[in-house]
C-alpha cells in the first residue's frame, strides 16, 4: 500500500507497477478457532472446522459446536 499523509494512496503491485486508488476493500479471511473443541475429542473438516449436525452436536455426547 502507497500512504501519503495518513491517507492511502495507492497500491504497489508485485511487477513494481502502482495503480492510484483511493480505497480497499479486503474481505475477511475466517479461520476456525478450535483448539478447545478439538482438544476434546470433536471432529473436524478438511479446512479445521469443528463438524456438527443440524441441531449443533458435536461428534462428542454433551458437545455443541
Amino acid at each position: 500500500m502507497l500512504v501519503e499523509d495518513d491517507r492511502l494512496c495507492g497500491i504497489e503491485l508485485d511487477d513494481g507497477r502502482t495503480v492510484r486508488r483511493d480505497v480497499l476493500f479486503v474481505p475477511p479471511r475466517f479461520v476456525p478457532n478450535s483448539e478447545l473443541l478439538v482438544g476434546l475429542g470433536c471432529h473436524i473438516d478438511e479446512q479445521g472446522w469443528v463438524t456438527s449436525d443440524v441441531s449443533g452436536r458435536t461428534s462428542v455426547p454433551g458437545v455443541c459446536g
